[in-house]
């Protein structure tokens, strides 16, 4: 083997750092493999036609979900590169368009699904016009208490996320006003009241019935209550937290002493 110079030293590594940085994503992984089984187990109980139409909406669903997630693969070792470098503003700044990007690959699964229903004239139970309905949102109002109870359990009961969100909202409003003020802090806190408030419609004008409401709501806002609130509230802490004032630097005073004026000569 030849030798190497003290500065091309091959990367001390280990088992026990190997584990230590895959056990989340093996986490990750079994916890998906585990929701399909839930999925199969669930509709298995109700008939084969059932179970069937389970199994092709899960593979088309995972087709076109691990497609666009896959695009966002890059970001974290994007992180990783920036955080091992020291350079934590950057990782902000890559997060923030993470967001843009999250919403134009959102818009590219949803459009061509709803453009093949409508080419199809295919209706669900609940159409996006009465989600707009005046009439259809006062008849459902009494959904909204149990909505924003479920939604306030889950961000105050939750340790990491209620401590993210505050530090975050808090660093938001500093980078408001003040020589530290930021335009990011503004753009930090509409997508955050955006998020809470599209979860909070998509309870509202839910098409399950008040029976099956309750249900609803507790099966599904532990799992989209911490991965987008806290997405957008790391992104906002490792973003404004170390982004430079926009005020420009005054110049350095110079303190030291001033040197004598030379002497004339004769």
């Amino acid at each position: 083997m030849k030798n190497l110079t003290p500065n091309m030293q091959p990367p001390a590594s280990s088992t026990r750092e190997l584990v230590h940085l895959a056990w989340p994503v093996l986490v990750a992984q079994l916890a998906m493999m585990a929701n399909a089984v839930i999925d199969t187990a669930m509709a298995g109980r109700l008939s084969a036609i059932d179970l069937a139409a389970v199994g092709i909406a899960a593979a088309i669903m995972a087709t076109v979900l691990m497609s666009l997630v896959s695009v966002l693969l890059a970001l974290p070792p994007i992180i990783a590169h920036l955080h091992g470098a020291g350079q934590h503003a950057d990782i902000g700044r890559e997060i923030h368009q993470g967001v843009w990007i999250s919403l134009a690959l959102a818009l590219v699964a949803i459009l061509p699904w709803r453009l093949w229903l409508a080419a199809n004239h295919i209706s669900g139970d609940h159409s996006l016009g009465e989600t707009f309905n005046p009439v259809y949102l006062v008849d459902h109002f009494n959904r909204v208490w149990p909505a924003l109870k479920a939604l306030e359990a889950q961000i105050t009961n939750q340790a990491s996320t209620s401590t993210l969100i505050v530090i975050a909202l808090a660093l938001a409003l500093l980078r408001l006003r003040g020589r530290a003020r930021n335009p990011l802090s503004s753009f930090y806190l509409a997508v955050g009241l955006l998020y809470f408030l599209s979860l909070l419609a998509a309870y509202w004008t839910s098409p399950f019935n008040e029976a099956g409401l309750p249900f609803y709501i507790q099966t599904s806002v532990f799992r989209i209550v911490p991965g987008g609130l806290g997405f957008i509230c790391v992104g906002a802490i490792l973003h404004l937290s170390n982004v430079e004032s926009t005020v420009a630097p005054q110049a350095p005073v110079d303190s030291s002493p001033a040197s004598p004026a030379p002497r004339p000569t004769s």
